[in-house]
Order: structure tokens, then sequence, then C-alpha cells
């Protein structure tokens, strides 16, 4: 705890330095004003800014920095103008006390107050600007200065102009702030909505396969019954094993699929989702996977219509399966190549199209493409084979969810296309 302590201090002090010397350096560019001879300086138009945005800040102790800093630059920059480092120093020593009282004024009216709003802000930081600045003539000129010019009026003004200053700047960070977390809000969006698409998509895959091991569990168990009027305990034994494995594996893809329930379903299923807002989303993420691989393939969508749909997951699910399918044909046999996605309403469906120029499909496959565990991508060098289960699950997807259906063509080396045909209503549309 001491040693975290002890880190954080070294912290704040490095900021406070860092402060001190930015301010030094802006404090180079400064205005005189006409009636008299005193410089105005811009960073006081920095220096609340700081405390306004970094409410850990301890304006007292940044004003010690900055003061100390600030003396020894000007005395450092300005000993040729006045002979000596010593007449430096001692001619601008009065301005420490504009450091000093403004940081106490920041403290006491701000900090440490309950209220921090901007308009309070403001309003101490003109103060506290036009006091330091009082404070530094009578420093500087004596107290009959004061009642001797028109300074008051002009520590005013400058203060409310260095005060504008200051606001126009919060008001633009706070306004680029807000589109930084925007942008990263939307980015976190798309990424969930593609998670949540893939774990739908594979609960549906997981829950045929589970009305799958019912009926297996249920032909084991009845060659259990069927054996049981026979003598051989051993092959009785195994049937048995093999329906009590079976109904255990069942009840294990059960646990997967609630627990994927409980993630991807609620409030947000049941909200629909402007199309145009679907296939934005899959043109974020298909992009960014081809800038990633440094992939010259083009991905273009044609998709206007105020339509909205609500069973928006399963949709993006199978769009971004033909689609990804599409670009990993074209990647495997080009460098280039283009992937369209069209849509259309015809009498009772949406209908997608998703088009590619590669390299087709042959003939003799077209009718197995949708088979679980048929496949064409062959890897020649390691021997791997992708199972198939992309195109099987799409259309399991279409048919059984959307009550759709899909239909391909494609001409060796012109190109396919997918035709997704959805139902409206159960589309959500």
């Amino acid at each position: 705890m001491q040693l975290r302590l002890e880190r954080i201090n070294i912290n704040m002090h490095s900021k406070m330095l860092i402060i001190a010397i930015v301010d030094a350096l802006i404090a180079q560019f400064y205005f005189d004003s006409l009636p008299f001879e005193f410089k105005f300086s811009i960073s006081v138009a920095v220096l609340p800014i700081y405390y306004y945005f970094d409410r850990t800040l301890n304006p007292i102790k940044t004003g010690f920095y900055v003061m100390g800093v600030g003396l020894l630059f000007r005395t450092l920059t300005q000993y040729n103008i006045y002979g000596s480092f010593e007449a430096a120093f001692w001619s601008d020593f009065p301005f420490v006390y504009f450091d000093i009282l403004y940081g106490v004024i920041f403290y006491f009216l701000y900090t440490k107050s309950d209220s921090k709003s901007i308009s309070h802000w403001a309003l101490v930081a003109v103060f506290g600007d036009w006091a330091g600045n009082t404070v530094e003539a009578i420093a500087r000129y004596g107290p009959s200065f004061i009642y001797t010019s028109n300074s008051t009026m002009i520590f005013f003004l400058v203060a409310l102009i260095r005060v504008v200053i200051s606001i126009g700047i919060v008001m633009f960070l706070n306004y680029y702030s807000r589109l930084i977390r925007k942008d990263e809000h939307e980015i976190r969006y798309k990424q969930l909505l593609m998670l949540t698409s893939e774990l739908k998509s594979e609960a549906y895959f997981i829950q045929k396969n589970m009305d799958y091991i019912e009926y297996v569990m249920g032909d084991a168990y009845s060659l259990y019954s069927e054996l049981e009027d026979m003598s051989d305990e051993d092959i009785k034994k195994i049937a048995l094993k093999i329906a009590t494995d079976i109904h255990e594996i069942k009840k294990n893809y059960s646990r997967v699929v609630d627990g994927l329930g409980k993630i991807t379903d609620g409030e947000e299923t049941a909200s629909i989702m402007r199309l145009t807002e679907l296939i934005r989303i899959l043109r974020f993420s298909i992009t960014r996977y081809l800038e990633d691989n440094n992939s010259d393939i083009q991905f273009i969508t044609s998709v206007h219509t105020s339509r909205y749909v609500k069973e928006h997951y399963l949709i993006m699910s199978v769009l971004r399966n033909l689609v990804n399918n599409a670009i990993e044909e074209l990647m495997k046999n080009n460098s280039y190549g283009t992937v369209k996605l069209k849509f259309h309403e015809q009498g009772k469906y949406f209908v997608f199209t998703i088009s590619d120029n590669g390299v087709g499909i042959d003939e003799k496959d077209i009718e197995f493409i949708f088979e679980t565990g048929f496949s064409t991508k062959f890897d020649e060098e390691t021997g791997d084979i992708c199972r198939g289960v992309g195109l099987a699950l799409v259309k399991e997807i279409v048919e059984n969810r959307l009550n759709g259906r899909i239909e391909v063509k494609s001409i060796k080396n012109v190109g396919t296309d997918f035709f997704v045909y959805i139902d409206k209503e159960l589309a959500g549309g």
C-alpha cells in the first residue's frame, strides 16, 4: 500500500512538473496592454483547463510548480535583456504572486467546492485571473497604481477574454471526447453483435445435434430392451452403457445451450433492427477482415430499404457465412475479386443475393454442398479439410427457422450466386 501511494505521488509530481513546463513555453506568447507595460500571457487561458478536467490536481501545489519553472525559464531566457541573471530574476519575480494567488483561489473556490459546473468553474477562473493580475500589478508598481490607472477594468476584460478562450477549448475537447466515446461504443456494439450472432448460430446447431442424440439414445435403449431376453449379459451392458453415455452427452449439450441462451437471449432479441444497419455492420466486419489480411478483394453491398427485421441475429449468421465462404474461395484462388450483396423483395419473401466472380462450383458438386461434411476446401500441404458445416447450418436456419429456401447458381470460371429467400413475417419485417 505504501509503495502504491509513493508511486501515485511520483506520478502526480511528474504531472504538475509537465504542466509547469508547458505553461512556461506557452507563456512566451503574450500581448502588452496599451496604457501601461504589462504582459498578458496566453498560458493563463490553458491553466484552468487542467483543473477542469483533472480534479485530482491541487491548484496550490501546481501553482508553486508553475511559479518555480516559470521563474527559472524567464531568468535563463531574458538575462541578456536585463544584463545579468540576477536582474532578470528580480525583474520577473512579481509574477509569482499571480501564480500563488491564482492557485489558492482555485483550490478553495473550485477544488474544495461541491459545485463542479462549467459556469462555476468559469466564474472562479475570471476572479482568479483578475485578482492575480491585480496583486502582481501592486507588487510591481505599488498600491497607487490601481487607483491612478484604469487597470482594474483592463484586468477584468483580459480575464474575461482568457476565460472565453478556455471555455471554447473545454467545449471543443468535450465534443471531441464524445465523438471518440461514440465511435468506441459503435465498435463495441458491432463486435458484440457479431459475437452474439455467432453464439446463436452455434447454439442452434448444438440444439439440432441434441435432436439427433435423442434419436440415437432411443435406438440404443431399444437395442438394450431387445437384448434383455438374450443371455449375453456383456452385450446388454454395452447397449445400456451406450444409451447412458448418450444421455449424459445430451445433458451436457443442454447445459451449453442454456448457458448460451442466457447470454444471447433477453430484451435485445425481441428488438428490431433496420436492414440497412445490419448490412452496415456486416460491411464493417468484412472490410476490417479484408484489411487485416491485406486483401484486394472488394465487398460491395446494395441494400436500399426502410424495412426492419426481428431475427437479425439469424439473418446476420446466414449472410456472414455466405459472404465469408465467397471471400475464402477467392482468397484461395486469387488475391483479388469481388463479392456483392444485393437485396430485393419478392412476394412474401426478402431475397438476398450473394455473388462472386470466383472459379465457381463444379456442376456435380452443387447438389451436395449443403450436406454436412461435404467440402471442396482441402489443404494439399497439410492434408487438413474443412468439414463443411457452414452451408449446412445456413440451410438449416433458412429453411427451419426463417421459413425460406436457398438456391445456388454457378458457372465454372465465371462465378457463383446464392439466393436466400426469407419469410417476411418470420423475419419480423
